[in-house]
C-alpha cells in the first residue's frame, strides 16, 4: 500500500471590508513552476471553498507541471460592484504580481515571460 499525502497552501488578499478579492495564491509544489492567471470577475473561492474555475485552473496547471498559481481578476468585486478606487488598487496588485512568474495565463491564452 502507497499512501501518499499532499497540503495545498491557498492565501486570498481581500479588501479591509471583505468586498473586493485582489489574490488567490495556491501552491501544491514550492519546487515546480509558478503562473499567474487573469480572470474576468472574482469567484467564489476562499481559502477553503473552491469554485469550479479555480478547480479547472489548479488541475490544468497541475498537468502542464505547474506547482502554483496567482488568480486575479480584471474586475475584484465580490458583488458586482466594482469603483475606481478597486480598480485602481487591483492594478497595483496585478502589476506587483505579474513580477513573480514567469507565465501570465489568461481566459483565451497566455503569455509566456
Amino acid at each position: 500500500m502507497k499512501i501518499i499525502k499532499s497540503i495545498i497552501k491557498t492565501e486570498v488578499i481581500y479588501d479591509e471590508k471583505m468586498k473586493n478579492k485582489y489574490v488567490v495564491r495556491k501552491e501544491w509544489d514550492k519546487s515546480k513552476r509558478k503562473a499567474i492567471v487573469l480572470m474576468k470577475n472574482a469567484g467564489l473561492a476562499d481559502g477553503i471553498v473552491q469554485d469550479q474555475s479555480t478547480m479547472y485552473v489548479m488541475n490544468n496547471l497541475s498537468k502542464l507541471g505547474y506547482g502554483s498559481v496567482i488568480i486575479m481578476n480584471l474586475l475584484p468585486s465580490l458583488e458586482g460592484k466594482n469603483t475606481n478606487e478597486s480598480a485602481t488598487e487591483n492594478l497595483k496588485c496585478v502589476q506587483e504580481e505579474v513580477t513573480k512568474v514567469k507565465t501570465v495565463a489568461y481566459d483565451n491564452g497566455y503569455f509566456p515571460r
